[in-house]
């Protein structure tokens, strides 16, 4: 599918309980929230959220090659892992 727009949220969301990841309570999850609209006017969302600890990507690197991958910049490097899959995720829809 042809993407003709991009918007980029960056969200910090409160859980109801903690949740333990390698040594760390983590009470909230930074995601980011990516929309894409098709060609055709469709709009589909997926979402990015690294863990601390368990992904070697931060939540800003994966902002900053996302806004590079939904420009259409060049990158001299791979997608995070993590936003890798926010991506194929896309290609889902």
């Amino acid at each position: 599918m042809k993407w003709r727009s991009a918007r980029i949220y960056r969200l910090n969301l409160p859980l109801l309980k903690p949740i333990p990841v390698k040594g760390q309570r983590l009470e909230t999850r930074q995601i980011l929230r990516i929309e894409r609209e098709s060609q055709e006017g469709i709009w589909a969302s997926a979402d990015c959220a690294p863990l601390p600890g368990v992904h070697s990507e931060t939540i800003n690197e994966c902002l900053t090659m996302a806004i590079a991958f939904c420009s259409g910049s060049p990158t001299d490097r791979p997608l995070p892992v993590s936003l890798q899959t926010t991506f194929e995720i896309f290609d889902w829809q």
